[in-house]
């Protein structure tokens, strides 16, 4: 393999450090201002690509009360499926509606097979 201008010269100036064992990193800035001295030694121009986004990082959503109580988030005749809330621990439609349709919230453990009218067709008003 053979090397070009720009890896030799980039293997010849490598700084040595004056205190005997390996260097710490190159900072971002330390390998910019690097990059651009050997550029401008040999007469290239900069074209070096631009540093990499980082990437985004997936926080879990984050329980909102108790969350083994489960709750109707948005009115008590809506359907589970289109509007679990957030902070429920449920893993399909789980809501439940009292038979007095007073649209109080039953206190059910997070494993609980609970659905709601709509998800119910022998309970569900036509």
């Amino acid at each position: 393999m053979t090397m070009t201008a720009m890896e030799r010269l980039l293997e010849e100036s490598v700084p040595v450090s004056s205190v005997p064992g390996p260097r710490p990193p190159w900072t971002q800035a330390e390998q910019d201002e690097h990059w651009e001295a050997l550029c401008e030694a040999i007469g290239v121009k900069s074209e070096r690509p631009p540093h990499p986004a980082p990437e985004p990082v997936e926080v879990p959503p984050v329980p909102v009360g108790n969350p083994l109580r489960v709750r109707l988030a948005y009115g008590r005749k809506t359907h589970a499926a289109r509007d679990i809330g957030r902070g429920d621990r449920v893993t399909a439609c789980n809501y439940y509606l009292p038979a007095d349709d007073t649209g109080t919230h039953d206190w059910r453990s997070p494993d609980a097979t609970v659905t709601c009218r709509e998800c119910r067709p022998h309970t569900a008003r036509r």
